[in-house]
């Protein structure tokens, strides 16, 4: 879990997250508590400030280290990155040329509608499972997926090579063991011809085009808290109230980007064991829509499996460790808040070893 606070103030912008990164499966294990959440890339007389959330990697290498090389490789090639469009799309065309490099699995595939994986048209239409086209047909086509352990696999190209290489059917689809998750992106420009800051998605497809779009509210909660149970999260209601205030300076901006963060280490490790809702049946809480912390308390009321405790189950809270608060101010002067004890913010949670540190990734 990520969290990720931006904020606009009377002279500039505030941006702030959490320094967690944990593993994905349950329990969770603390990967990193100083993770780079926020970058600042200097291009020219300004530069970028970024955030991002959801997917973390490109295979094996982190989204700061691959702007980071975007950034130099574009400055050494005479083309500086000239705004978060262009920043954004050529972000995605890393992810694509990593996605084009990946083997074929046929042997793992699942269940997606994102088009990777083996696929065939539905024999509804006679013609369009002959050919492989609905051109004759009224309706569209719909690609179901082809059990290989019956028929074979109709990979794109074939097992083993390069997701790249042309489809040996029309309907072009891609075979792919596993895919990276989404990836929420945002990109302050900074210095004094900056423009708008912009938040992107990238979905996790094939092609990852990203969704740009101009922020237009004064705050901007990024991350899981913002997520599905956003409207149960005392965060995101609190980050929706300050958006309503009156803008501030940017240090008194990020004051109150800091009363975010702290609400949202105190209610990571509940949105957390909310990871197992799906194995309780019939929560009841004494209000219509409950807190996060409610239904955590409801769902920790009904989970004991194998004797373990809901919180033992799922293990560290994803969003936690050592914060960074950035100030970016209109005369393009860029701040990174300075703290000695974390902004009073806990460092690490885990229920595993609640006196200790957290088992490693290998544990």
């Amino acid at each position: 879990m990520t969290a990720i606070v931006f904020a606009r103030a009377t002279n500039g912008y505030v941006l702030a997250a959490d320094g967690r990164t944990c593993t994905p499966n349950l329990p969770k294990h603390i990967k990193t508590d100083t993770a780079e959440k926020i970058r600042i890339h200097r291009v020219g007389d300004g530069g970028y400030v970024t955030a991002s959330s959801g997917r973390g990697t490109v295979g094996d290498v982190s989204i700061s280290a691959i702007e980071k090389l975007l950034v130099k490789e574009r400055a050494a090639a005479g083309r500086p990155i000239s705004g978060p469009g262009d920043f954004a799309r050529s972000l995605a065309l890393v992810i694509e040329k990593y996605n084009s490099e990946q083997e074929c699995d046929c042997s793992d595939n699942y269940v997606r509608n994102d088009g990777f994986g083996c696929v065939y048209p539905r024999d509804e239409c006679s013609r369009c499972a002959a050919n492989f086209t609905c051109d004759k047909c009224d309706a569209t086509p719909i690609y179901e997926w082809l059990p290989p352990d019956e028929y074979g696999c109709l990979c794109s190209p074939g097992e083993g090579l390069p997701s790249s290489t042309a489809s040996k059917f029309p309907t072009g689809c891609r075979c792919k063991s596993t895919a990276g998750g989404e990836l929420t992106w945002l990109c302050v420009p900074y210095g004094l011809d900056a423009g708008e800051a912009v938040t992107a998605t990238f979905s996790a497809t094939y092609h990852p085009t990203p969704d740009c779009r101009v922020i237009d509210q004064n705050v901007l909660l990024q991350g899981e808290l913002a997520g599905v149970h956003a409207a149960r999260s005392d965060t995101a209601a609190l980050a929706d109230e300050t958006s309503d205030h009156a803008l501030t300076a940017a240090d008194v901006t990020a004051d109150a980007v800091l009363r975010i963060l702290r609400i949202a280490y105190l209610e990571a490790p509940h949105n957390t064991v909310l990871r197992l809702q799906s194995e309780v049946s019939n929560v009841t809480t004494s209000e219509d829509v409950p807190s996060v912390m409610e239904l955590a308390a409801a769902v920790r009321e009904q989970v004991r499996i194998d004797g373990r405790e809901a919180d033992q189950q799922v293990g560290a809270a994803g969003i936690g460790g050592t914060a960074r608060i950035v100030i970016i101010t209109d005369s393009g002067d860029v701040q990174v808040r300075q703290t000695t004890d974390n902004f009073g913010l806990p460092v690490t949670l885990c229920p595993i070893d609640p006196d200790g540190q957290c088992p490693d990734d290998s544990a």
